[in-house]
């Protein structure tokens, strides 16, 4: 018997933009995560 995972934190379609005076820089673009009970993530 299988056992599907459960879904501890979940986001869809992020996305970040920061406005320079260059011109605008996308940093996140349509990211999209799932974090099951148990596992461990490390953002940098």
């Amino acid at each position: 018997m299988t056992t599907t995972p459960e879904v501890h934190i979940k986001a869809s379609h992020l996305a970040k933009r920061v406005n320079l005076t260059e011109g605008s820089l996308t940093i996140l673009h349509d990211i999209s995560l799932t974090i099951n009970r148990g596992e461990s993530v490390a953002i940098v």
